[in-house]
């Protein structure tokens, strides 16, 4: 959506009328102009609206929204000032219709080194249990327009209000970067899906639909998309063949409010996105494989050991052969992608993985979230610090860009056999559940100067 008044660039064309080669000539200093705004342009935009609603926009939409060091600095900032100020509520959203938040800016991690990566994470993972705890005192709403994968996904789940538009998606890819889901994906995944769907997305990285989405409870809103049943007196999110006029509508719904109970209002009277057993839903919103096949192959009751990971592979393709053999060939292919995109996933991070996915969580929901961020952290703050991980980095996003990568360890037996794994996988189970630390507006802009001093302390002795 139009930012509202919020910082912005822009260009301005040459008139039609004019000769061309008027227009051709403004056209470079124009395009460099546009060039240097962007790369100047703040990461973060933050906008206290005239009702009291405070929109913090990721700002980065040639990065896909990446989050950076400085965006994690800037949000716990804005979660502060939420808090302290009695916001009416607070409002995520991106620039750009690509991507809400494709992730963590993992360049810029993996030249990190290695304890300035492990501060990284803590203090990413630190903003996503703020935020889920901000939802007691403040209206937490995310409104994602295209990508939501990553860390863009913990910043989307920590909201009590998740808006998806029709075409956006969201996905865990972080195995085949040789770390584990995280920002509290081993929480939210497995609490909202049913059967193995949770491990499914989080093992192979699988991609859910914005239907699918709202089946799972991912999201509690969809927008821009066919009006569903609804109870009488509520009304949908605004529905239009145009989504970017849908996301616009809602958006302005939105920072219109004038207090609190307003927004919560606004958002009551929407109703829920609709909902439906994840299998059902899931079969009509994309074939139907994901839901009956995950839930079967990646169920925890059978997928819960080592061992069992070693034979997914296997059973994966017995079911594919099986499946052509009955003339299921949707259900074939449905099984040799997920093998696929398992041989791509780093073992030892399948191993982790599927170890958070594992242990047990406290019923209550902050606890919950806390507990999963713990372990979490514990996993990734020695995967990140790998070399797996510049690995899985440079084949995703670097100089080795689309190749597959060389793990450490050619299967999940023999990464189960090294006794680091061994150790990592104790602390992952010993974790304490991460700290909520809440600070006041002062120390926390303190604490992000420090960081920013770090990273540029980093990028000298990187040059």
């Amino acid at each position: 959506p139009p930012p509202g008044g919020l910082a912005r660039t822009g260009t301005h064309a040459g008139s039609p009328q004019e000769p061309r080669a008027q227009t051709t000539a403004m056209t470079a200093p124009l395009l460099l102009l546009s060039l240097h705004a962007c790369a100047t342009a703040p990461p973060l935009l933050t906008r206290r609206h005239p009702g009291g609603v405070l929109e913090v926009r990721l700002n980065r939409p040639s990065k896909l929204n990446a989050l950076s060091s400085e965006m994690v600095d800037g949000l716990r900032e804005a979660v502060v000032a939420a808090r302290e100020e009695g916001a009416s509520g607070l409002l995520l959203t991106a620039s750009g219709d690509r991507a809400f938040c494709a992730g963590g800016d993992i360049r810029q991690v993996a030249a990190m080194p290695p304890q300035q990566r492990r501060d990284f994470l803590r203090r990413e993972y630190s903003l996503m249990i703020e935020l889920f705890a901000l939802r007691d005192s403040v209206p937490v709403v995310a409104l994602a327009d295209g990508l939501i994968f990553g860390a863009g996904a913990g910043l989307f789940m920590a909201a009590e209000t998740r808006i998806a538009s029709a075409p956006s998606s969201l996905a865990m890819p972080e195995c085949a970067l040789g770390i584990v889901p995280d920002v509290g994906a081993t929480d939210y995944l497995r609490s909202c899906l049913e059967g193995g769907i949770g491990q499914w997305a989080s093992l192979t990285g699988g991609r859910f639909s914005s239907d699918a989405m709202a089946a799972g409870g991912l999201c509690t809103h969809v927008c821009g998309a066919d009006e569903t049943e609804r109870q009488p007196g509520q009304r949908s999110l605004p529905s239009t063949s145009d989504a970017a006029e849908a996301v616009q509508a809602t958006y302005s719904s939105l920072v219109d409010c004038s207090s609190a109970a307003e927004l919560r209002d606004t958002i009551d009277s929407c109703g829920a996105a609709a909902t439906a057993p994840m299998a059902a839903a899931t079969r009509a919103a994309a074939g139907g494989y994901e839901a009956a096949a995950a839930s079967l192959v990646f169920a925890r009751e059978t997928l819960d050991s080592a061992s069992a990971l070693q034979r997914l592979p296997a059973r994966l393709c017995d079911a594919a052969e099986a499946a052509e053999a009955k003339g299921d060939l949707g259900l074939a292919s449905w099984a040799r992608d997920t093998r696929a995109a398992l041989s791509r996933a780093s073992p030892a991070a399948l191993l982790v993985a599927l170890e958070c996915l594992q242990l047990p969580l406290p019923e209550e929901p902050l606890a919950r979230r806390a507990a999963a961020l713990g372990a979490e952290l514990a996993a990734n703050q020695a995967l990140g610090c790998r070399d797996e991980f510049a690995e899985g980095v440079a084949c995703a996003v670097g100089e080795r860009k689309g190749q597959p990568p060389r793990w450490e360890h050619a299967s999940v037996e023999e990464a189960e056999g090294d006794p680091a794994v061994q150790r990592l996988l104790d602390a992952v189970r010993r974790a304490p559940p991460l700290d909520l630390e809440l600070e006041s507006a002062d120390e926390r802009r303190s604490a992000a100067g420090r960081s920013l001093e770090q990273i540029d302390r980093a990028k000298g002795k990187l040059l």
